[in-house]
């Protein structure tokens, strides 16, 4: 009986002892140029308690090239615009150069806002949940990149290891992102 009690209580303390990847990251526009990164809280109890989160934020390197070719199969001549990551993009694999790293330091908030980024600068997002000094897992990457904004336009690019999607917001003129009578659009591959 005291053995079956022992392996019950080491079974508790790893568990205890092991923090999760946050989930569920989101990123979305922030005016001026930034994103607002959201994410699923960590489960805790209360002997597990999450101090906070860590959010990093790496520059990809891109090769980028532009070449004239004929658009949409018409005899119209275009600006091809490709760019290629030159880090790969798998939940296992950190990039190479050094992240800005943003803490949280409030285990109940679950959103951050990042200002001061950079039109047509492609980036890498994740986030992992601290307890006291322990650093949990990484959540899954993401990869967002604004690739046009103009007075009344924003495009942002995004890229999981599950999906694509483009977000346009539209309507904005000297208007705050936050204002009604903004559009957004998002098409999602």
């Amino acid at each position: 009986m005291l053995f079956l009690f022992i392996i019950v209580l080491a079974n508790q303390l790893t568990n205890l002892n092991s923090l999760e990847a946050p989930k569920g990251m989101k990123v979305s526009f922030l005016e001026p140029l930034g994103f607002y990164v959201e994410w699923e809280l960590v489960p805790r109890t209360i002997e597990d308690r999450i101090s906070g989160y860590k959010v990093k934020l790496w520059k990809i390197n891109e090769e980028i090239s532009r070449n004239f070719k004929l658009l949409f199969g018409e005899q119209v001549p275009g600006l091809e615009k490709k760019d290629v990551s030159q880090e790969q993009f798998e939940n296992h694999y950190t990039p190479k150069n050094e992240p800005t790293v943003f803490d949280v330091t409030n285990g109940y908030l679950k959103a951050i806002k990042i200002k001061d980024i950079k039109e047509e600068t492609l980036y890498e997002v994740r986030v992992a949940a601290v307890r006291g000094s322990e650093i949990g897992p990484m959540s899954d990457p993401l990869r967002v990149k604004v690739i046009f904004r103009n007075t009344t336009t924003v495009m942002l690019a995004k890229r999981s290891l599950n999906y694509c999607e483009l977000s346009t917001l539209n309507g904005l003129g000297d208007r705050s992102v936050n204002k009604d009578d903004a559009t957004l659009y998002h098409t999602r591959l």
